[in-house]
């Protein structure tokens, strides 16, 4: 297994998650292809789906950079780490569920295929949370109608403001 490790950098995951993260948010922010359509002749809207995108990239750069500067060893005093990755359950099921989405957005529709995959990442993330706990049936049952109306309500807001605020069109 190949250990890439550097005195120089205090975590080798946070800064090579952070200069992806930075690279994504640049494209994010200057991509001429980020967004596809524009508003309808007619309409006017204050805040448009590509102010929104361009905005999450200025934020997102805006973090990732803080992350990027933050791993590295400045000091030279502080126990540095190597980059690697664990794989555990709840990673690899978010992993192919997030394949998943992709794959049946289109042929489904955002709102049948956003509302599966919040209901699913949720529950896996209450299971996670709640591992080792004995929960009775009822329990389990009040969790799960939590994970589902939590959904609904998400994906409900989502669309409405992408829809009818910023006028985009969701497949």
């Amino acid at each position: 297994m190949l250990k890439l490790k550097s005195n120089k950098i205090k975590s080798m995951n946070d800064f090579v998650a952070g200069l992806c993260l930075v690279g994504f948010s640049i494209y994010l922010m200057i991509g001429k292809s980020v967004i596809i359509g524009r508003l309808p002749p007619g309409t006017t809207s204050y805040v448009s789906a590509e102010d929104y995108i361009r905005g999450v990239g200025v934020f997102l750069f805006v973090l990732a950079s803080i992350m990027t500067v933050r791993s590295i060893n400045f000091k030279r005093e502080t126990e540095t780490s190597a980059l690697g990755f664990e794989f555990k359950l709840e990673s690899v099921l978010t992993m192919v569920a997030v394949f998943l989405y992709i794959i049946f957005l289109r042929r489904l529709g955002f709102l049948v295929t956003a509302i599966i995959f919040t209901i699913f990442i949720t529950c896996l993330y209450i299971r996670k949370e709640n591992l080792g706990q004995k929960l009775t049936r009822q329990e389990i049952l009040k969790k799960f109608a939590f994970a589902v109306v939590f959904s609904l309500v998400l994906v409900a807001t989502v669309y409405f403001i992408f829809t009818r605020l910023m006028y985009a069109h969701l497949p």
